[in-house]
């Protein structure tokens, strides 16, 4: 009783954590048609996330996003509701990549 009375004392603020349950990060890598780019923990596609957090870093001269899970949003004024083939290239580095 005596604890519950000092909590209802003190003023106590809570806040939401946005309308995302999973832990996704809006990281500030930059490439041509892409308006931004989230590093997420976990996919509901069935991939489990190591919950390593996501690092930028430059691999071989070029710019990297390093992580388990990234979702690109492709602006709309390049590529919007299209209903077409799309051919999408990934450089990775196999000294940082893991076995699936």
């Amino acid at each position: 009783m005596a604890a519950s009375l000092l909590i209802a004392d003190q003023d106590v603020r809570l806040s939401a954590h946005g309308t995302e349950a999973r832990r996704v990060a809006v990281l500030s890598w930059k490439k041509p048609h892409i308006t931004r780019v989230l590093g997420a923990s976990r996919s509901e596609l069935g991939l489990n996330g190591s919950k390593a957090p996501e690092q930028m870093m430059t691999v071989a001269g070029q710019s990297c996003v390093f992580g388990d899970l990234f979702a690109f949003d492709v602006d709309d004024r390049y590529a919007f509701d299209i209903d077409e083939p799309v051919d999408v290239t990934v450089t990775y580095a196999p000294e940082r990549t893991q076995p699936f």
